[in-house]
């Protein structure tokens, strides 16, 4: 009879104890889920903090050309979109934002197989097609414009 309330009892605290983890192991699921969130939304957010540096890059990089085309001239328009010679180019700093050379950028995506015209160190239509091309399939910012992100993709290009 002893032996029976002792088992009996032994029963009733390991089920007592069954029921009462249940409960707290969910909550630690509940809980790990959640940082696992909380770590996707941080490096989200570590990822717009780097797109924002390379914005505030090519900013800066644009108002230093401003500055010193200002210095250069006494007008104080903005710079016109087309180069000042009639075969349609554009002008450089309006694609380039970084300092690299037009030539280089040409070289890069002839061989990364976006551009195939002339290696003239002349940024047209050709160029800015090119680049935009490229960065669709490199899942970049689709502008046609050179900035740092670009940049760091296509220079990987430049010595092939």
């Amino acid at each position: 009879m002893v032996r029976t309330c002792v088992l009996i009892m032994t029963v009733m605290v390991f089920l007592s104890g069954c029921v009462t983890a249940s409960p707290n192991a969910g909550n630690a699921n509940l809980s790990q889920m959640r940082v696992g969130e909380l770590e996707q939304e941080v490096r989200l957010k570590d990822d717009e903090i780097k797109d924002l540096q390379y914005q505030v890059k090519d900013l800066n990089y644009e108002i230093d050309r401003l500055k010193s085309k200002m210095g250069r001239s006494d007008s104080l328009a903005m710079p016109d979109r087309r180069g000042s010679d009639s075969s349609g180019a554009l002008a450089d700093g309006e694609i380039i934002r970084i300092d690299v050379s037009a030539r280089q950028v040409q070289i890069a995506l002839q061989n990364a197989g976006y551009y195939k015209g002339k290696i003239d160190g002349k940024v047209g239509e050709m160029t800015k097609s090119a680049i935009s091309s490229f960065q669709k399939d490199h899942g970049l910012k689709i502008d046609g414009l050179l900035g740092q992100k670009t940049w760091n993709e296509l220079k990987k290009y430049l010595d092939r």
